[in-house]
């Protein structure tokens, strides 16, 4: 599912593929060839945004959150696994979390 949230949308590469039971709210940018799995939830709140590399999966039901002063950023070919909980900080590329 993308929500607008206080006027910014989701922006998905056309090469990416979104689970029909993720979330994916306000200013995020989603990069090519990227994986979110079922029950994923990426929600930017508050004048923040996340940024997701190419070729990165985030799989079942991981949360990433941006808010306050703490913009989400995640380079390119990164796992996020299932359950995970990231907030506002920067991941080097190919890192599994």
């Amino acid at each position: 599912m993308l929500i607008e949230h206080a006027g910014a949308r989701p922006e998905i590469d056309s090469s990416a593929w979104i689970a029909p039971t993720a979330v994916v709210s306000g200013a995020v940018r989603i990069g090519a060839r990227t994986r979110v799995l079922h029950g994923a939830v990426l929600t930017a709140e508050r004048d923040q945004d996340i940024v997701v590399g190419a070729e990165c999966v985030i799989m079942e039901n991981a949360v990433l959150r941006a808010a306050g002063r703490f913009p989400l950023r995640i380079d390119a070919r990164v796992l996020v696994g299932p359950h995970a909980h990231v907030s506002g900080c920067s991941i080097g590329p190919r890192s599994f979390i």
